[in-house]
């Protein structure tokens, strides 16, 4: 079936037109649908008869559900992170205990999982009741990254946009492997989440803002806050 032929009325009010499944065991229903089997999701994106012969299903679930936000600004944003050492600062900034973050090297991949940005790296730990030279966990982190060039009062919409995304039940669900990966060596054994903002309008303060996405453990960083920060570059020795 072709594409045009899955799709509903026109779309109204800058929302996407309703688009009805073709095939499989969601066919003939709405394609959000499929935004609670997580499962059935991460099998069908990972399918080239599927990402060739209905790109714009695939498009719809690489977004979230939600019309695309692909605005020069967003674009310019999302470019940044083309740079290997705004990622490595970026990271540096987001983390808490930085002297965990111990290779300079974040991998990049753009628009992962419905997010504008997956940046992957490596953190080093002690060992729980160790200090002995040595003794560390190596741990592999996804962080998923959401760029907004404007946010104002519809803050909780994106919320629900991320906590709904796919990358975000895995999560929930401690489920860190990929597809039919999954097992592999460089499987992750964690993952984050940032909103990445230019400017905020909205009717709620900054820290209330950050409060209130800290509640489903959603990181916000402010893309003036990182521009002002000065980065120290972190040397890796092998112990």
């Amino acid at each position: 079936m072709a594409i045009s032929a899955a799709l509903g009325a026109p779309a109204q009010s800058g929302k996407l037109p309703t688009a009805i499944v073709p095939f499989g065991k969601y066919k003939g229903q709405p394609i959000e649908a499929l935004a609670q089997d997580v499962a059935y999701l991460d099998w069908l994106t990972a399918q080239d008869w599927f990402r060739s012969r209905y790109q714009n299903l695939y498009t719809i679930i690489i977004n979230n559900f939600q019309a695309p936000s692909e605005t020069p600004e967003h674009n310019l944003m999302q470019a940044k992170f083309l740079d290997e050492d705004y990622r490595f600062k970026f990271i540096y900034f987001s983390m808490l205990h930085k002297e965990q973050l111990w290779d300079e090297l974040i991998d990049l991949e753009v628009e992962a999982s419905g997010f504008d940005v997956r940046l992957t790296y490596s953190e080093r730990r002690l060992k729980p009741r160790s200090h002995k030279p040595g003794l560390h966990d190596d741990r592999i982190i996804a962080t998923f990254v959401e760029c907004k060039p404007m946010l104002g009062d519809d803050y909780p919409a994106v919320l629900r946009q991320i906590v709904s995304s796919i990358a975000y039940q895995r999560w929930r669900s401690e489920n860190y492997g990929w597809g039919e990966n999954k097992g592999a060596d460089w499987d992750i054994d964690g993952m984050r989440f940032i909103l990445f903002i230019r400017q905020y309008s909205g009717s709620i303060n900054r820290a209330q803002l950050i409060e209130f996405f800290s509640k489903a453990s959603i990181q916000i960083i402010f893309e003036s806050e990182l521009d002002q920060f000065e980065l120290e570059r972190l040397v890796s020795e092998t112990p």
